[in-house]
C-alpha cells in the first residue's frame, strides 16, 4: 500500500495545519513531490513498512514545510502509517474530485467588481489576482519563516539572501515566523482586469509569479506583460464594461 496524499491531505485539516481541503492538497502535492512512498505492499499483500532513514526523512520535511516541532511530526506520521487500504478505496472517488477542483484557477470565481486596473489603466470590470499564487505558498512559505528568523536575529544580510530579488520588499513586513503572521502575508492581492490577470499567468508560471512577480510594478517590469498592458490599454473592455 502507497500512502495517498488525499488521505495525508485530510489529515493536515484535521491537525489544523491546513484551512481547508485546497490548501492541504496543495502541501501534500509538495510533499509527495520529494518523497512519493512511504508504505508498499508485496505480491501477498504483506505491508512493507517504511526503513528508519525513511521515516527520518518524512520527519525532516515536515518539520520544514508544516514549520512544527519534532512532537507534531511524530505524531502525524503515525496517524499516517495508520490509514488502511480499505479506507483509501471508499475514498478514492472524493479524493479525485478534490484534485480535480483544486487544479481549476481559484482566482476565476471571484465576483467581478467595478475599478481602475493598475496594469492597463482602465476603468473596467476587476478581478483578484493572487500576488503570490496559492498553489506555491508551502514553498514560499518556508522561505518568508526562514527569512523572518534571520530578520529576528538580526542577520539582515541573510533575510535578504534568503527572499532574493523578487521577494524583497516583503521584508518590512516579517514581524515573526508564525504560521499565521506568514500566511496573511502571503495572502496579498491585487485588483487588476480579467484580461490582463489572464495575460500574466500565460506569460509565467505560478512559481516564477511568486519568486520573481509579486507585485504589479515588478509584474509591469516584465517586457511580455508591459507590452500586453500598453495595446489592450487601447482596446474597448467588451464584456468587462462597466455598465
Amino acid at each position: 500500500m502507497s500512502l495517498r496524499r488525499e488521505d495525508f491531505a485530510g489529515i493536515l485539516v484535521q491537525h489544523g495545519h491546513c484551512g481547508d481541503l485546497d490548501e492541504a492538497t496543495v502541501l501534500a502535492d509538495l510533499v509527495y513531490q520529494e518523497i512519493p512512498i512511504l508504505m508498499e505492499t508485496t505480491e501477498d499483500d504483506e505491508t512493507i513498512r517504511p526503513a528508519e532513514e525513511e521515516i527520518l526523512e518524512w520527519q525532516s520535511l515536515l518539520q520544514d514545510v508544516l514549520g512544527v516541532e519534532e512532537d507534531e511530526s511524530n505524531l502525524l506520521l503515525k496517524q499516517l502509517l495508520l490509514v488502511d487500504e480499505e479506507e483509501e478505496e471508499e475514498e478514492e472517488d472524493a479524493s479525485e474530485n478534490d484534485v480535480a477542483d483544486e487544479d481549476s484557477d481559484d482566482e476565476d470565481s471571484f465576483p467581478l467588481f467595478d475599478g481602475h486596473c493598475p496594469m492597463c489603466e482602465r476603468y473596467i470590470k476587476l478581478t483578484k489576482h493572487h500576488l503570490i499564487p496559492k498553489e506555491t505558498w508551502p514553498r514560499v512559505g518556508v522561505k518568508l519563516r526562514n527569512a523572518a528568523e534571520a530578520k529576528k536575529r538580526g542577520d539582515l544580510e541573510k533575510a535578504t539572501m534568503i527572499l532574493g530579488d523578487g521577494l524583497i520588499h516583503l521584508l518590512d513586513q516579517l514581524g515573526d515566523a508564525k504560521k499565521s503572521s506568514i500566511k496573511a502575508i502571503m495572502c496579498g492581492t491585487a485588483d487588476i482586469c480579467r484580461p490582463c490577470h489572464s495575460h500574466v499567468h500565460k506569460t509565467h508560471d505560478n512559481l516564477t509569479l511568486a519568486w520573481s512577480y509579486s507585485t504589479v510594478d515588478l509584474l509591469l517590469q516584465d517586457e511580455n506583460i508591459a507590452k500586453f498592458c500598453k495595446w489592450v490599454s487601447k482596446q474597448k473592455p467588451g464584456k468587462y464594461a462597466i455598465r
